[in-house]
């Protein structure tokens, strides 16, 4: 009895988070597909469950509950898979991508035919007669009414589910390989990193859509020897299930973290740490907000960001600053990190630094420092360092007109004097012996 209780928990958690989503998440661009999934897979899962005589129902139930899953049970791969297509490219479903109802509309309408054809009682008899014989015992002759209910019902239903699941397991990967999803960004948002979305949801789809595949192809001898297996196919299924609503009421959002989804509680049933919140829920905010959304902001606040053409002149390179602060060292924002590393840290005279291991110092992910750096900047994460860089280096050599090439650069970063030198180029128009002898010109004693 408890195995069988089991078995209702996949429904009661579609029907918990369809009522969620309803009121919560109906404005949200992927709420209709995403609804249409918790209500297929709530009527699938148990209509076939009924239908297998896992939940005592007689065989009139069975029969009946059975052509609804011929319905209903087809359409959840295809529907999971619209879901996370769109999470990853937007826009709405094609007419062709609704091409795949018409399988289970040709199972359904093929089977409720027979029925009617040749009467209820024919076809409970046959159902009577395969439950208690099973299929060794039960008269399959070619042509009659139990072989062809047997080909609609069982044969080409499990060959239509298997052939989604293939399906739906090659487009997954060609979706992995195109946009990059690796299975370490699972185990950095395990450890408190961010990932995208759409990449979490294909971590908990794909598991779950094989789970009910496995459920619905193994043989029914299998669940009904052992109770238990279903019952462990339904608490697994269950859990996934209930993580993917819970992961899409943030579907509008690009990448999450624990810690961000953790932040709406601490907020609400934390009173000590609200105004630490606060703060985190401001900062991830400006993060993600466009462009526009941050001129608005600045402009409301009376706030003017930092512009690298106004930069006064550099300060010396013992602990001073190639561009001025604009925050204090107590603050902890995202902008406040970045200033605190890059301009009084000065970590860019590091020859390796790049956009990643800079938002692995910061706790964060490289696309939120990449927004920073352009909205902020007005240029890209490179520009930036080249700059601070070429800055650095004018410093340097006024203050060691004899040093090498070579020197210059690896004091201020660079690579290679190479490479030094075509940057200094590109920014001040001149080789630096050109810019030393310039700007040391109007300082020498006239004869």
């Amino acid at each position: 009895m408890p195995c069988e209780t089991a078995l209702y928990l996949p429904v009661v958690v579609c029907l918990l988070w369809a009522f969620i989503h309803a009121m919560m998440a109906f404005r949200e661009p992927h709420f209709p597909i995403f609804l249409a999934v918790l209500l297929v897979t709530a009527a699938g899962i148990f209509t076939f469950d009924v239908s297998e005589g896992l939940t005592g129902a007689d065989y009139r139930q069975q029969m009946t509950t059975g052509l609804i899953a011929l319905a209903t049970v087809p359409c959840l791969l295809p529907l999971s898979w619209q879901y996370l297509s769109r999470l990853f490219r937007g826009g709405r479903a094609r007419k062709a991508h609704l091409l795949w109802l018409l399988l289970p509309a040709v199972l359904s309408c093929g089977a409720w035919i027979l029925v009617h054809s040749v009467g209820e009682e024919v076809i409970l008899k046959y159902l009577g007669q395969y439950r208690t014989r099973g299929i060794e015992g039960t008269p399959m002759h070619p042509g009659s009414v139990n072989w062809y209910y047997y080909l609609l019902t069982v044969v080409a239903f499990r060959c239509v589910i298997l052939a989604e699941i293939l399906f739906y397991e090659a487009a997954t990967l060609i979706l992995a390989v195109r946009q990059r999803i690796r299975l370490r960004h699972l185990f950095h948002f395990l450890g408190g990193g961010s990932i995208r979305v759409a990449e979490l949801q294909v971590f908990l789809f794909v598991p779950a859509a094989l789970m009910a595949g496995l459920r619905i192809l193994l043989p029914r001898s299998v669940f009904a020897a052992h109770t238990w297996v279903p019952a462990v196919f339904a608490l697994a299924f269950s859990l996934l299930l209930f993580q993917a609503a819970y992961i899409a009421l943030f579907g509008s959002a690009h990448s999450i973290s624990l810690r961000a989804m953790a932040t709406g509680l601490r907020y609400n049933y934390n009173p000590r740490c609200r105004d630490a919140v606060m703060e985190e829920i401001v900062t991830q905010l400006a993060d993600e907000a466009s462009e526009t959304a941050r001129r608005h902001i600045r402009e409301h606040f009376g706030l003017t960001p930092p512009d690298l053409a106004g930069i006064p002149q550099p300060a010396p390179p013992a602990g001073g600053e190639i561009i001025p602060s604009t925050h204090s060292r107590e603050d902890t924002s995202l902008p406040a990190r970045f200033e605190t590393l890059m301009l009084r840290e000065q970590i860019f005279r590091e020859p390796g630094l790049t956009i990643t291991s800079l938002a692995e110092r910061m706790h964060t992910n490289k696309t939120y420092v990449s927004r920073l750096v352009n909205s902020t900047y007005g240029m890209a994460f490179p520009d930036l360092l080249n700059s601070l860089r070429t800055e650095y280096a004018k410093k340097y050599i006024l203050d060691h007109p004899d040093a090498r090439q070579a020197d210059i650069a690896a004091a201020s970063g660079f690579s290679s004097a190479s490479t030094f030198n075509i940057t200094f180029k590109k920014a001040t128009g001149k080789t630096p012996k050109a810019w030393l002898d310039e700007e040391t010109a109007g300082t020498q004693p006239s004869c």
